[in-house]
């Protein structure tokens, strides 16, 4: 089946036999008109399929001149030049047809049929030329002529090939194979040039040598090969490949290599540039700005253009090869003139290729890298030109960023990321913390870190003023004040820039905090009641609350607890606080367990609201939890062991002196037990709240307080006073757990607490029982008797025995008291070896305290035995 283009072919060339050949004479039968009208079918047939390739060159104006001169060689008469000025106007109309693509095809087929033997008559056709196809005049010389074919634009994608353009050597020889017949050849792809080699005029005798062209018709190529369009000489065989004319000299096949290298690299410059882009503003940018370049690069193309054209109008279109060098233009200077934009097609390609997979900062540092790490001056000078194009979008980014607080990157290019998911943190701390990170991979090399560090913090703080500390007013007027453009070549601007609003910026939200939000006003609150700093507050609290403290933690009401609290605010210089404060201290209970009582469970409770939060976050508040609890027990211990020593001191001569007899040795040694409970729960309580809390609370003034302080220093100030409190204050974060050790110390207090009361309980009975064994003496001496008989002071009961053979309960008391002394001892001793051993002088120097006089003999614990303890 006929493909269209032959269909094209057959239906033209029927409509031009129509018009040449005449149409049936009266005189002839339709028999000999059809046998004429067959002869010229096949005379055209002949003459399309039966034609050699061609060696003549494809020049429109040349077959033009050939018609015409065709025309002229009549007697040159008037008639000769009219139809030369017709075929002329004929010629300028064709020309101006665009849909026509062949037109030298068009009319050398005229040339041909007008350079038959005979002309046609009303009988018939002549046959054509018996030569192998139809040439030029002999006077005339085709070699060099220069393809005008206009040929569609063809780009490459990669540079061209690492081992050179390959010259090929064309088929010749009877035994070559020639092109099919018309009807014979596949049709074609779109777009797609023939390459084909200019020759020269070959001789009409057999086994002419075929020459390669010369320099001058190269030049005449050249324009359009450095434009990546094949031409007559140079076509492109595919996008990685130009073919190089066969039979030419090495010089001049060198100089052709090295014009290729341009040639090849802006066709794929150029797919490159006109190719689809999703990577990115900045990678758009990059294309542009090579676009830009490639647009210089075909300036100076015409600018060569020019040069050439003027210097082979001086030429005839025979010259030689060394008359080409006499007007100035050469393959040579060709090479020299265009060194300069190779080596800028060469950087840009190189650029391209390393600029797979990358886009934003990561690409900007790329071509950074070549601007600053190159010794070529060139390559430093053609590196910054394409870094102020391409980082305009990068600094239109970092403009939004710093003065608005807002994020303007649809492609994830700038080194801030924003994050949609904030990992299930609510308040300010998702805004500062989680609402946006730092990615350093996409820091660009044209800003340092430190200078990065800053510009993330200036949008991050603007972006928290705005929808954390609700001021957008402010945020959108000193963006109409502050607000400029930035820009690559303008560092000493964008310096001052960023240092300027990082001043700005950094001034108005510590003032918020300081002022709309008193930030400073609740970490003292924080410090005053639950770290135990307002002790007249505390003391009350604890005296009101102690006896429902010691019932059952499930006999604990809320409203009680509120009521004491109210109670404790209303009668200690807490009174004088801020409704604010006051407002968000409260009272509540931990969670229950069974067997625990009021004093287990109860805390206070100080609500931190937003923006507050990015400072007290949730974890802090649970570090101010854990050292209120631990503080509020030590407290309780001390308050306890308070009562119970005052008891002792204020029965001394009375009570305790009427059984100092029997009991004065158990009090002996019980006063200086609870001595040395005494200064153990002195000692912890004052290196807590003064070496530790005190101390941590000046450095996190001294932090908070600095000129160039910001919100992230506030945070990282308040979260290290933290940890230096539940670390230096024994409640973990070392290797020795002082946690559990000072908890089985302070059960060991209460304990032993509870036996001095019992021993108190003895002791009063026993004064008791002494008072009405005196009463009973002054009653029987009143009535005349003497003294007391054996059944009367029988009659009076004696300590508690208990049942069966274990004692009395006196000596069962004593057994205990002397047990828990010991433990007591032995575990003191273990603390004060632990502490010996630590780093910090604050925690050595605690165990000095707690054993000035060196009543302990500190023991170092066992590695041994912890590591045993460590597998158990």
């Amino acid at each position: 089946m006929a493909t269209s283009k032959e269909t094209r072919i057959e239906n033209a060339l029927q409509q031009l036999l129509e018009r040449l050949v005449p149409s049936q004479h009266p005189s002839e039968d339709e028999q000999d008109a059809e046998q004429r009208w067959e002869q010229a079918n096949v005379t055209a047939r002949d003459l399309i399929n039966g034609e050699p390739e061609s060696e003549t060159a494809e020049d429109v104006n040349l077959a033009a001149d050939l018609i015409k001169r065709r025309l002229l060689q009549g007697t040159g008469g008037r008639r000769d030049l009219e139809r030369a000025t017709t075929f002329g106007n004929l010629y300028s109309r064709l020309l101006s047809q665009p849909v026509l693509g062949q037109k030298w095809g068009i009319l050398y087929f005229l040339y041909q049929l007008s350079d038959l033997q005979g002309e046609m008559d009303g009988h018939g056709v002549q046959s054509p030329r018996p030569s192998g196809g139809a040439s030029v005049q002999d006077d005339e010389d085709v070699d060099g002529i220069a393809s005008r074919r206009s040929e569609p634009r063809r780009e490459y994608n990669d540079a061209f090939a690492r081992n050179g353009l390959p010259k090929l050597q064309k088929a010749e020889g009877p035994g070559s194979p020639r092109p099919p017949p018309v009807r014979d050849r596949p049709t074609p792809s779109r777009q797609k040039s023939q390459p084909q080699e200019t020759t020269t005029t070959q001789d009409q005798s057999a086994g002419a040598e075929r020459l390669g062209p010369t320099e001058g018709s190269l030049l005449r190529d050249l324009p359009f090969t450095l434009q990546g369009l094949s031409s007559t000489n140079l076509p492109f065989t595919d996008e990685k490949s130009l073919k190089l004319p066969t039979a030419l000299p090495i010089p001049l096949v060198s100089l052709l290599h090295t014009l290729a290298e341009p040639a090849l690299l802006y066709r794929s410059l150029s797919n490159y540039v006109e190719g689809p882009d999703n990577d990115g503003l900045i990678s758009q940018s990059l294309r542009s700005a090579i676009g830009h370049e490639l647009r210089s690069y075909l300036s100076l193309v015409a600018q060569l253009e020019g040069q050439i054209r003027r210097a082979l109008q001086q030429l005839d279109a025979d010259a030689s090869r060394s008359g080409v060098g006499k007007v100035g233009v050469t393959l040579k200077r060709l090479v020299v003139w265009t060194r300069d934009a190779t080596t800028g097609l060469r950087l840009m390609s190189l650029i391209v290729e390393n600029a797979k997979g990358k886009k934003g900062g990561e690409l900007i540092s790329l071509i950074h890298t070549y601007a600053t790490s190159h010794g070529d001056p060139f390559v430093h000078t053609f590196a910054e030109r394409l870094l102020g194009n391409i980082t305009k979008p990068f600094y239109n980014m970092l403009r939004a960023w710093i003065y608005d607080g807002e994020l303007e990157d649809p492609y994830q290019e700038f080194f801030v990321i924003e994050n949609r998911d904030d990992g299930g943190v609510g308040g300010a701390t998702s805004v500062w913390e989680h609402k946006y990170s730092f990615q350093s991979s996409m820091v660009p090399t044209i800003m340092i870190s430190d200078f990065a560090n800053r510009v993330f913090l200036i949008g991050k703080s603007l972006n928290f003023i705005r929808y954390s500390c609700a001021d957008s007013a402010w945020v959108e007027n000193y963006s109409r004040s502050s607000s400029r453009e930035l820009s690559y070549s303008d560092a000493t601007t964008l310096a001052s820039s960023i240092d300027s609003a990082y001043t700005s910026v950094m001034a108005r939200l510590l003032d918020l905090m300081e002022t709309k939000f008193a930030l400073f006003t609740h970490l003292e609150a924080l410090k005053k009641y639950l770290l135990l700093g307002q002790g007249d507050f505390i003391s009350l609290l604890m005296e009101s609350l102690a006896t429902h403290l010691e019932l059952p933690a499930n006999s604990q009401y809320r409203h009680t607890l509120t009521a004491q609290l109210e109670h404790a605010i209303r009668n200690s210089n807490a009174q004088h606080e801020s409704p604010d404060v006051l407002r968000r201290l409260d009272a509540r209970m931990l969670e229950l367990s069974h067997g625990e009582i009021g004093w287990d469970v109860f805390t206070l409770e100080y609500r931190i609201d937003s923006p507050l939060d990015v400072i007290v976050t949730p974890w802090a508040s649970k570090q101010y939890l854990k050292v209120f609890n631990f503080l509020w027990r030590v407290k309780r211990v001390e308050f306890a062991l308070g009562i119970t020593w005052r008891r002792c001191h204020t029965g001394a001569r009375g009570v305790l002196a009427a059984v100092s007899d029997k009991l004065g040795e158990d009090w002996k040694i019980a006063r200086g037990a609870m001595a040395e409970m005494i200064h153990f729960i002195d000692q912890l309580q004052w290196y807590i709240l003064f070496e530790v809390i005190e101390s941590g609370w000046e450095g996190l003034q001294k932090a908070i307080r600095k000129p160039d302080a910001t919100l992230d220093t506030l945070i990282s100030a308040h979260t290290e006073y933290l940890k230096s409190i539940t670390r230096k204050g024994l409640l973990g974060g070392g290797h020795v757990d002082f946690t559990g050790q000072l908890h089985a110390l302070l059960k060991l207090i209460l304990s032993y607490k509870d036996a001095i009361d019992a021993l108190w309980s003895l002791s009063v009975d026993e004064f008791g029982r002494r008072q009405e064994r005196a009463a009973k003496i002054e009653t029987r001496t009143k009535a005349g008797r003497w003294g007391l008989t054996e059944s009367d002071d029988s009659s009076i009961p004696a300590l508690i025995s208990l049942p069966g053979n274990q004692g009395t309960v006196l000596e069962h008391l004593r057994e205990r008291l002397v047990a828990l002394r010991t433990e007591f001892r032995g575990k003191i001793t273990v603390l004060l070896g632990d502490l010996r051993e630590q780093p910090d002088t604050d925690m050595r120097f605690l165990g000095v305290v707690m054993n000035f006089n060196d009543v302990y003999q500190p023991v170092r614990r066992r590695k041994h035995a912890a590591a045993g303890k460590s597998r158990a």
